[in-house]
Parts: structure tokens; sequence; C-alpha cells
């Protein structure tokens, strides 16, 4: 039995957030949710999610710098965007900082679940790729970069992966020339 994705709702509008919470969950999500960038950041350091939906518009910080956060802390973690007031300009601006999509509010929860699906099916594909980019590192004797890349897998691989996980462990022991 696969483990349920974690998710993190964070909007501030609560009808919505507690609406979209709720449908989420019964679809099969563990879903958390959130009614400000403050409070995801506080979630996120508390626990493990594997994709964040996250309003543009909210009070004090706002999605965008939220989303910087989001993914100062967590690289790997998806981030799928919504906002009341959608404008190229806002989403260019997201994906440049690397949310994973854009939707406009309302949004029909059938698109939501189609993001969500691909966001998660990304998620171990780009753990995978940090161990790959160390690898590549190591073989242009780049220490100090493969252990970076390393270091990224290991906070990101699950633990089912214990052949690279006990790999990236060793290179992470290896003293820089």
């Amino acid at each position: 039995m696969s483990k349920k994705p974690n998710i993190l709702f964070t909007d501030d509008e609560k009808t919505f957030r507690n609406i979209m919470t709720k449908e989420l969950t019964r679809m099969g999500y563990n879903v958390t949710g959130c009614g400000s960038g403050a409070e995801t950041i506080e979630k996120m350091q508390e626990k493990d999610f594997d994709v964040v939906i996250l309003d543009m518009n909210m009070p004090v910080m706002d999605g965008i710098e939220t989303m910087k956060r989001v993914k100062e802390m967590e690289p790997t973690t998806e981030v799928i965007v919504l906002t009341g007031q959608g404008t190229i300009e806002n989403a260019v601006q997201a994906t440049k900082l690397g949310a994973y999509d854009y939707l406009t509010k309302p949004c029909k929860l059938t698109e939501l679940c189609v993001l969500l699906q691909k966001a998660l099916e990304k998620s171990p594909v780009q753990k995978l790729l940090y161990y790959e980019i160390g690898l590549v590192y190591l073989r242009l004797n780049q220490l100090e970069n493969a252990q970076t890349a390393m270091r990224q897998f290991l906070a990101a691989a699950p633990a089912e992966m214990k052949k690279e996980r006990a790999y990236a462990e060793e290179v992470l022991k290896q003293n820089p020339s």
C-alpha cells in the first residue's frame, strides 16, 4: 500500500480553503489547510509536503513571497499557484520562481486534480535527478558540487531508495582535495 500524498492548501479565504481541503481529503489526499503564508512556512517546518497549493493574493506575506520561502526550504516540493486576479504577469512571475503551474480562481476541482496528479508524478523524478546530477559531478571530479546535489537528494529521497541513499551518504563523507 502506497502512502497518501501530503498536500498543503493555503488560502486566506476560509470557506474556499475548507471546501477544497474537504474535497481533496475525500479524494484520498492527506490535506493540511493554512490561512496565511506565515502559517504555511510554519507547517513546512513541522512536516514534509509533496505539493503546496498556494493562493497568490494574501495579506502580509503574499503568494510570491511564500513560494520563494517554500522553494528555499524544500526545492523539490511542487507548488501550484491559485489566484482570483489572474494576469499573464503573475503567471510568468510564478513559473519563473518555480511554480509547477497556475490556475485562476474559481477553478474546477477536476482541473486542480489533474495538475495535482501531474505534480505528484514529477516529484519522484526530480528527487532522483539530484542523485544523477551528483553522479555526473563525481565523474567530473567536482566533489563539492556532487555533495551539494547528494544533500538535496537525501533531503527528499524516500527511505525505499536504500542503495542510492547509502551511496549518497558515502559521497558526503569524502573530503574535498
